[in-house]
This record gives C-alpha cells, sequence and structure tokens, in this order.
C-alpha cells in the first residue's frame, strides 16, 4: 500500500491488519483523520464508469444523516480507486455483540438508530445490498453509522465475476438475493432482520458452515427460533416484528419502516419513563 494518495497521508490500518482494506489517513496540511477504504484493482472496467461514479458519490456526499457514514469523495484512478469517508473511533456490531451481553434498552435504541439509518437511504431510492454486523459501526458514544451502503451494488457485480461471496456476508442475504431476483427495499428490510435478531439474541437466525448450504437455508429453512425465546429480555411484540422482517416471501414481510421506527421510538420513551430518565 503507498504512504500517500492524493492529498492524503496513510497513517495506520483500521480493523484487521490482515484482512483490512480500510486505512486511516490524515489530510495534508489539516492532519484531519478520514478513513479510505481501497477498491478491488479491477472494480471498475473503464475510466468513464470511474467518472459516473465519482459524479453520482458527490450527491451521495451531500447527505445528512446521523445514523450514515459520510462519504466524502472518490480518491486514485479507476484502476486503483479509494472512497474517503468519515473516520469512525469505535467498534463494529459484531464486536460490541460479541464482546459481552447488554441491556435490552440500550440494544433498542441501536437497533431504531439502524433502522432510521436504512430508512434514510430507502427514501432516496437506494438499496444498501450489502447490510451486515461488521457493516454496523458504532462511535465513542455508542451512536450506531452504517457503512459500505453506497458502493454496494457495484460490489456485488464485481463478487459474481469471482465466484460466491464469503460466508460472513451470506448470512444477511434475502432470498431474492440468493436467487439473484429484481431487488426491492423489502430484500434490505429482511437483512435489517437478520441484524436486529443478532442484536437481541447474539446468535444468527440462519447458520450453516458454507456459503450453498447457508443460501440454500435462507430460501428453504423455516426459522423457528423467535427472539424473545432466546432472551426473555426481548419483548413478544419485537419477537413479532423481526420474525415479520424474516418471512421468506417479500410480500409477506413489512413493505416501509417508517410506521415500524415510530412504534419502538414510543416502547423507547415508556421504557425511559419507567426508568425515570
Amino acid at each position: 500500500m503507498k504512504r500517500q494518495v492524493d492529498n492524503y497521508n496513510v497513517v495506520g490500518v483500521v480493523g484487521n491488519p490482515q484482512e483490512s482494506r480500510v486505512f486511516l489517513v490524515e489530510e495534508i496540511g489539516t492532519a484531519k483523520k478520514f478513513a479510505m477504504k481501497a477498491l478491488p484493482m479491477d472494480f471498475f472496467d473503464n475510466e468513464r464508469e470511474f467518472k459516473v461514479f465519482n459524479l453520482l458519490l458527490d450527491k451521495v456526499a451531500q447527505f445528512k444523516c446521523s445514523n450514515l457514514v459520510t462519504y466524502h469523495k472518490l480518491l486514485g484512478k479507476f484502476s486503483e480507486a479509494f472512497i474517503l469517508t468519515e473516520f469512525i473511533e469505535g467498534v463494529n456490531l459484531k464486536g460490541y455483540v460479541d464482546n459481552q451481553v447488554h441491556q435490552f434498552p440500550e440494544l433498542l435504541r441501536l437497533a431504531i438508530q439502524i433502522l432510521r439509518g436504512v430508512q434514510y437511504l430507502h427514501h432516496f431510492k437506494l438499496l444498501h445490498q450489502n447490510l451486515k454486523s461488521t457493516n454496523v459501526l458504532l462511535d465513542a458514544n455508542l451512536n450506531a453509522k452504517l457503512s459500505d451502503f453506497y458502493f454496494s451494488k457495484l460490489f456485488n457485480r464485481w463478487r459474481k465475476r469471482r465466484g460466491y461471496p464469503s460466508v460472513e456476508t451470506v448470512r444477511y442475504f434475502s432470498p431474492e438475493q440468493v436467487k439473484e431476483k429484481t431487488l426491492d427495499e423489502r430484500s434490505d428490510i429482511y437483512s435489517v432482520g437478520v441484524v436486529l435478531f443478532y442484536l437481541f439474541t447474539r446468535i444468527m437466525p440462519i447458520r450453516g458452515a458454507s456459503v450453498p448450504e447457508i443460501m440454500q437455508k435462507h430460501i428453504k429453512m423455516n426459522i423457528v427460533e423467535i427472539p424473545s425465546t432466546i432472551n426473555p429480555d426481548v419483548p413478544p411484540e419485537i419477537s413479532r416484528i423481526v420474525m415479520k422482517m424474516l418471512e421468506k416471501k417479500p410480500r409477506k414481510r413489512l413493505s416501509t419502516l417508517s410506521e415500524l421506527i415510530l412504534d419502538l421510538s414510543r416502547m423507547e420513551q415508556r421504557q425511559q419513563q419507567r426508568m425515570g430518565i
């Protein structure tokens, strides 16, 4: 990895040094810190595709949502490109969940923030398509921010050229993603359901040792475990919502997140009142 990209010095690696393609960089002259994600060398097919993506990314950089990582710009060239983003100094959701057991009110607060981030994308007719616990970042105040949300469609195309995606990624796939069908907001809603199931229970609703096994289970296996059975602190109404999101057929899932966010926000307010907050 080069030590300087455009006007930014590379000063470290974000995440596992053996796996991460995200770097901590400082802007020359200001020493401001950013995260810089290295895209695969053949991510773009040509210079024109790189330029078109750059123009569209400029629009996404104008997004104002506290639950989305802020994108800044595209760096480099089409054969060696990088996305410059806000640097979140904290952990991802997987590390947060795996590290210790957390109280339900805190989990509910994070669930609402995750849903708000997805809702914001859907408002602008964007699908995330790569929702998973490692793409939910938590800052120092444990506020959730979704990452990797804009280039997921291109990234999925790149993956197809190289075979199946990773086991960790397909754990969150919707059945229609597995079947490579046309996707809409309900595909993201299924993936959010997987994220919330994991958040509330610390286990995955679909488990398996290989990509083909997990993909087939997304399509065929009915999920019989429910969050409130695994974690008694989870209210039954939360379990019903999560299981509704995990319906195999898109038409049976929630079609929008607005009402759900409102209901969960009211639940959070009632809990705070009971606790005297």
